[in-house]
């Protein structure tokens, strides 16, 4: 039992650092490709939907496994139906939020094109609690 904990931490330590290391290549990149209004405009996105993201799917994931209650099924309904209103509030809210940051020209049709995030990471819980 202890050799599976440590071989899952370290891939999930792995995992993690990947991903890093993915996030800051696709930063670099989009700092030598776009102008600075742009690279601002897709910070402003970041910013939004990775706020919004943390609570994408309810944490269903988690129940899921730690639930023997709850069915995996329900679960999923559950974190989908989540995205999907989040997508929503994201999708009708985005006039405001782009008042928030000084209304930038761009920035409603990027927070809306952004909220499409939420309805996959809904999808993905299930394989989330598979894994």
């Amino acid at each position: 039992m202890r050799r599976e904990a440590v071989r899952g931490a370290l891939f999930s330590l792995g995992a993690r650092g990947a991903s890093v290391l993915a996030q800051f290549g696709a930063l670099l990149l989009l700092a030598r490709m776009l102008t600075e209004d742009e690279f601002g405009l897709a910070w402003m996105v970041a910013v939004v939907t990775g706020v919004l993201g943390a609570c994408a799917d309810l944490g269903m994931d988690v129940v899921a496994v730690q639930r023997k209650d709850v069915d995996e099924r329900r679960a999923a309904w559950l974190a989908e139906g989540a995205g999907w209103v989040l997508f929503g509030v994201v999708l009708f809210a985005a006039p405001l939020l782009a008042d928030a940051f000084g209304d930038p020209p761009g920035l409603v049709v990027l927070l809306q094109m952004g909220a499409f995030a939420f309805v996959f990471a809904g999808l993905a819980a299930p394989a989330r609690a598979q894994l």
